[in-house]
Formats: structure tokens, C-alpha cells, sequence
């Protein structure tokens, strides 16, 4: 029996094959095609051989849904609203994203405003009907978009969070009228209140949605043409698993469908090491992402993509544009960049061969002596080390530095970058960096990782089993999971508990269909209960654990005591006596999965002689320093590595600087820290 995870990546596609029999491991990385992802989906199964016939488990993340935001590349789109509200989406909230910035501008509309469309109706708060669907008015409507030929078609009605039947029939009739163009419903995206974070929402998911349902058409294509039996899962930003039917209706959940699961791995990393507090980097081809694990992921309830409100729940990743293939450049007036533009798999860093000329942070790490130009992916590329050093020519000649100077350059503004981003994971929240420990990841997490934490002077960096392919991996260490929402404004001390049970019964009886009907068993359902709670007058809310699932007067007081503690944790201060008041109820139906193991290594001594290589000099910041290398497959449990060092893998290289050390623990993860 095989499980399977892929993870499309802007540079390359990451292949985890996990026997559950034997629990070996195998590994792949291709580059990604970019012109069509699940392409490198079936090169990455072809060049492994991997009989798919006997697979029980396919997982898959996907960047094809973010893609199409980020490049602009999404459908044409309508948007249905209420009468008199057409113009919410775009005047959004008073708030500035980025409020030091003068030149900040909003977003543009993903809906230009010739194309959002008012039908006359009305909903009360309460769910009562104030007046009645015009369905005359609907289908004028409807004749428009077609006339404009409209692709997709988000329907944002106001309050129907509380009563969606005129946005139900509207989607009927649009499917009647036009049995192609994909529907997204406010109340089936994000049912909450919030006109503009739900209409937000819907919009999003609706201008993703054929370009995700195309894409995952071909992809089930392709993988039944290769003999899959077994339904394709997909990666959701919450860190749970759906089905590929789900993904396809709300692709909006799946945005960070990618870089998730390897904070998923780093979860469970973080049980293995006895340890509650670290935060995952992973470093690829095109971005770094940093996110902080305090015994368990942070989930937020709403982020947002390039200034788009999201409201949906997700884990709280920070992600920056800084990856291995990112270009460096000088600017107008002299100044210094590195990305976000990224060179990606096609043509790539100058030193892949491709045709590339802009230097990169991979072409920095060659010259600077880091990366082996004969083992990069164990010997598949070549690296060419004349191209990189041509790339910084132009940089070098222009702040009069020599070329490796240049480089070095290039590599400093990159790794000051990422301590930003794990600052903001960190000290932004509250946290001292110096407590926790640094999982690194990706192709190029564990070259730089060993030196962000001399500078965010954290305690010690953990380089994984396959940190090439460790956000694969985490997939697989992933569950069904599926999230539910319903506004509930009432004050917790006097609130009707019947109605509030029955409530999250229905939302329990969803949750838990939906997990049935993908396959799990009874004894695998798992059901999480939880309120969103702020004092009276408040605006925000934190979200509280509801305990146990039956309320009565004792576990409506546990509530206030946990909000209490809750709010003094975050904020550093409570109000007692301040009564609460309900915003929402939420429930999590979790199918939970068979999980796989940390496989244990051959022990060995504290000499690592037995895994030497030839070792070569690396330029770390003011000279070139001698560096033993070490193979990291031939490493043992308990072998010792003394800094400067480096440690060469297939899919990745560590760098271990002076003044710190290295440790190979029982289960072959790396364990950099002070000497």
C-alpha cells in the first residue's frame, strides 16, 4: 500500500512515495511546468516509476489557484447582489493596509462595476423577508452577463448568512439560463456576516473557479490514464485535506493549498522533539513563507491576497518574495533588490544553463562556494558556474565590488528579508524569537536558515528528514477536515442554549456527511466546537473552544473564564466583569487519517568520518573559510558536525557556520545550534 503526495511549487514539483508497510520513503523533485502544473504532475510519477494501481492515498498542493490571482489570470466575472449594495465590494472598509505607505492605492476590483448587477429583494437580519426576489429582475441580469460573456458569477445577497433561499434560487436560475458558468454562493463561501469580507470572499472563490475546476479535470485525467484507483485529495489552507469535487466548488480554500503541509510536518516534528514552540521556514524557488507553532498552528478566520479580504479560515502563514530563483537587481536611484520577481523553473538561475542572465540567490550561493555545481538535485542539474559569475558582472561594476562581494551582497539583503518575515510570526504577536526553534525547509531553507538564527540568536535550527520535499511529506500527515459557520449575535448570559445546540446539530450533521460520503468511518469522525466571543462594545473577537458540546450554566461560565484567559494571553489585560456576547458559532468535522512515523536511522559515534566528501572553501560574509562536506544520507544517529561545515543532499544543502555545531538525532533530523 502507497500513499502519494505532490506539491507544485513556482521552480519545481515535490514527490513524496511512502510505503506503509515498510515506511521507506521515496523522493523526487522535477521542475515545474508552468505552462500546464499537472504536467509536472505526470513527469514527476513517470520518472519515479510509481505504480499508481497501488496507491490508497493521493494527496496533492497546488499554487494554480493563487497563480491565477497573482498573475491576473482569472475568469471573467459577474457579481449578483442585493439592490442599492452593488458598490460595496469596491468601497470595502476605511482601513489602510499599509498605513506608513502614501502611495498605497486599493486593489482593483476583480468585478469592474459594469459587470456587478443589483436584483431587487431584501432580507432582514433575523432571516425574515422584507421583499421578495424579483426573478423578472434576475434574469435581466443574466441576459447581461451573457451578453458580456461572463465565465463565472459570485451572488453576495445581503444577510444571507441568516437565509439564503433568494441566493438558492437565483443559482438556479442562473444554471438554467446558462449551464456553464460556474456559481458561487455567499452563504456556501463564507456565511457570516460582513457584507464586504463575504462578497470579497465570493468573488474570489468565483474567479478561480474554472481555472481550478479545469485544472483538476485534467489532472484526474491524467492520473486515471496512469492507473489511480483511489480519489485525488487536495490540500486545503487550513491544513486539512478535501476531495478534489470540494476543491473544485470552493477553490477558494485552497489558496495556500501548497505551503501548508510542510507546517503540518513541522507540527508533528515538533511532538517528536518533546518541543512546544518553533516556527517553520520554508525557503523555495520562488518565495520564503515563516509561520509560528506554539504546541499548534496559529489558524486565523480572515487574511488577505494582494489586498483582497479573505474570509476563510487558514493557518497563519507569512510569506515574502524570496526564494532561490528570486532576481536581483539595482534600481533607478542606486538601491539593492532581491525578488519578488523569480526566474522559476523556466529559464531559471543563470546557473541552470537555460538561457537565464539575471542572477538569482541560487546563483549567489554558487559563487559564494554553497551549493555543489556537480550534486545539485543529487547530479541532476549541473550547475554552471561561469553563468553565475557573469550575472553579477553588472552589479559588481556598478557598486565597484568584485563578484563574489556582489553575491554576498544579494545573500545578506535576502536572509535580513526572512528574519523580517520570522519577526513578524514571532515579536509581532508577542513572542521572543529566542524561545522557540527554527524548522527550515525547501530546496534552499536549510543553506539559509543556520544563519538567520545566529541573528534572531534563536536556540536551535532542526533541518528535517527531505527538507526538499518536506511540505509533500506534511501532506501526509494530514486529515479531511471541513469548516463550518453560522452568525449567532446574542449575549452569552442569557442566550437561548436549545437553539444555539441545534445550531451547531445541523452544522454537525453536515460536517459529518460530508466526511461519510468521502469515505470515513464513524470511529474516524472527529467534531470541534467552538464560539467566536467578545465583551459587549467590542468590535473583534477571539475564537474559544466550546467544552463540553452541551451547553448548560457550567460550561457557559467555563466559556467566560476561557475568553477571559484568552484575552490576557493576547492583549495583556481582560475585563472581567464586562459581559460577553456572542458573533458565531464554528464546528470542524475532522476525518482523521492513518499517520505515518518518523523512520528511525542506523546509530553510530560522534565521528562523522564514514559520510565525508571532498571538501571545498565557501565565502561566509568576509572571507573564504576550508569547510568539510559531509553526505547526508551516510550520516548516523549521534554523529557529531563541527562548524563551518556543510551537509549535501539530494534535494537540499545545510550550511553549518563557525561557533555552531551539529547533531544527528535518532530519526536523521540535523540539530544545528550555539557551540
Amino acid at each position: 500500500m502507497l500513499r502519494v503526495a505532490v506539491d507544485i511549487g513556482g521552480t519545481f514539483t515535490d514527490l513524496v512515495v511512502l510505503n506503509e508497510e515498510t515506511n521507506e520513503i521515496l523522493l523526487d523533485k522535477v521542475p515545474t511546468v508552468t505552462a500546464n502544473e499537472a504536467e509536472g504532475v505526470r513527469n514527476s510519477l513517470v520518472d519515479s516509476k510509481v505504480p499508481l494501481a497501488s496507491v490508497s492515498n493521493f494527496v496533492h498542493g497546488s499554487t494554480v489557484a493563487i497563480n491565477a490571482v497573482i498573475e491576473g489570470k482569472g475568469a471573467k466575472t459577474g457579481l449578483i447582489t442585493t439592490l442599492g449594495f452593488r458598490d460595496v465590494y469596491e468601497i470595502g472598509r476605511l482601513r489602510k493596509m499599509e498605513i506608513y505607505n502614501p502611495r498605497y492605492r486599493k486593489p482593483v476590483p476583480l468585478v469592474p462595476r459594469y459587470l456587478r448587477k443589483e436584483v431587487a429583494e431584501r432580507m432582514s437580519w433575523d432571516g425574515s423577508t422584507i421583499a421578495k426576489l424579483d426573478e423578472d429582475s434576475v434574469n435581466r441580469v443574466l441576459d447581461e452577463m451573457d451578453s458580456e460573456r461572463v465565465k463565472a458569477i459570485a451572488v453576495s445577497l445581503m444577510n444571507a448568512y441568516a437565509n439564503p433561499t433568494h441566493e438558492k434560487k437565483i443559482a438556479e436560475l442562473a444554471t438554467r439560463h446558462s449551464p456553464t458558468v460556474a456559481i458561487s454562493l455567499s452563504h456556501d463561501v463564507a456565511n457570516e456576516w460582513r457584507e464586504y469580507e463575504r462578497t470579497s470572499t465570493t468573488v474570489m472563490n468565483a474567479y478561480v473557479q474554472p481555472i481550478v475546476s479545469k485544472y483538476l479535470q485534467s489532472l484526474e485525467g491524467i492520473l486515471s490514464s496512469l492507473g489511480l484507483k483511489c480519489g485525488l485529495q487536495i490540500m486545503q489552507s487550513n491544513g486539512g485535506l478535501t476531495s478534489a469535487k470540494e476543491a473544485a466548488r470552493t477553490p477558494v480554500h485552497v489558496l495556500e493549498s501548497g505551503p501548508v503541509g510542510g507546517i503540518i510536518a513541522a507540527s508533528k516534528l515538533c511532538e517528536l522533539l518533546g518541543r512546544e514552540k518553533l516556527v517553520s521556514f520554508d525557503m523555495g524557488g520562488t518565495t520564503a513563507k515563516a509561520s509560528a507553532i506554539d504546541g499548534a498552528p496559529f489558524f486565523i478566520q480572515e487574511y488577505t491576497l494582494l489586498g483582497h479580504v479573505l474570509r476563510t479560515p487558514a493557518i497563519d502563514i507569512r510569506e515574502i518574495g524570496k526564494g532561490g530563483g528570486s532576481i536581483a537587481r539595482v534600481d533607478a536611484v542606486g538601491g539593492l533588490h532581491v525578488g519578488p520577481e523569480s526566474s522559476g523553473s523556466d529559464p531559471g538561475p543563470a546557473c541552470y544553463g537555460k538561457g537565464g542572465t539575471e542572477p538569482t540567490v541560487t546563483d549567489a550561493d554558487l559563487v559564494l562556494g554553497k551549493l555543489n555545481p556537480e550534486y545539485f538535485l543529487g547530479g541532476a542539474i549541473k550547475l554552471q558556474m561561469s553563468s553565475a559569475e557573469k550575472a553579477f558582472e553588472k552589479i559588481a561594476k556598478f557598486y565597484g565590488m568584485n563578484v563574489v562581494e556582489s553575491a554576498n551582497a544579494v545573500n545578506t539583503i535576502t536572509d535580513e528579508a526572512m528574519t523580517g518575515a520570522i519577526r513578524m510570526v514571532t515579536v509581532e504577536k508577542g513572542f521572543d524569537p529566542r524561545d522557540f526553534s527554527l524548522v527550515a525547509f525547501g530546496g534552499a531553507g536549510p543553506t539559509h536558515a543556520t544563519r538567520l538564527a545566529i541573528e534572531l540568536e534563536m536556540p536551535l535550527v532542526v533541518i528535517p528528514v527531505a527538507p526538499g520535499n518536506f511540505s509533500a511529506l506534511g501532506m501526509l500527515f494530514s486529515d479531511l477536515r471541513h469548516d463550518y459557520v453560522q452568525t449567532f449575535l446574542a449575549p452569552l448570559n442569557s442566550v437561548d442554549l436549545d437553539k444555539v445546540s441545534a445550531t451547531y446539530q445541523k452544522m454537525e450533521g453536515e460536517g459529518s456527511n460530508k466526511l461519510r460520503s468521502e469515505g470515513v468511518k464513524e470511529h474516524d469522525i472527529l467534531i470541534i466546537r467552538s464560539m467566536d466571543l467578545r465583551y459587549v462594545g467590542q468590535e473583534h473577537v477571539l475564537n474559544v473552544t466550546v467544552e463540553p458540546p452541551d451547553l448548560d450554566s457550567v460550561a457557559r461560565n467555563s466559556l467566560e473564564e476561557s475568553f477571559n484567559e484568552l484575552h490576557k494571553s493576547r492583549y495583556t489585560f481582560n475585563i472581567e466583569k464586562t459581559p460577553l456576547e456572542i458573533v458565531a458559532l464554528r464546528l470542524t468535522a475532522i476525518g482523521k487519517s492513518a499517520t505515518p512515523t518518523f523512520r528511525k536511522i542506523a546509530s553510530g559515534s560522534s565521528d562523522p568520518a564514514g559520510a565525508e566528501k571532498k571538501g571545498r572553501r565557501i565565502y561566509l560574509g568576509a572571507d573564504y573559510t576550508d569547510c568539510k562536506v559531509y553526505e547526508r544520507s551516510r550520516l548516523k544517529a549521534k554523529n557529531q558536525l563541527e562548524g563551518p561545515c556543510i551537509v549535501e543532499e539530494s534535494g537540499s544543502t545545510t550550511v553549518v557556520y563557525p561557533d555552531q555545531q551539529g547533531e544527528i538525532d535518532a530519526s536523521g533530523n540535523i540539530l544545528v545550534s550555539p557551540m
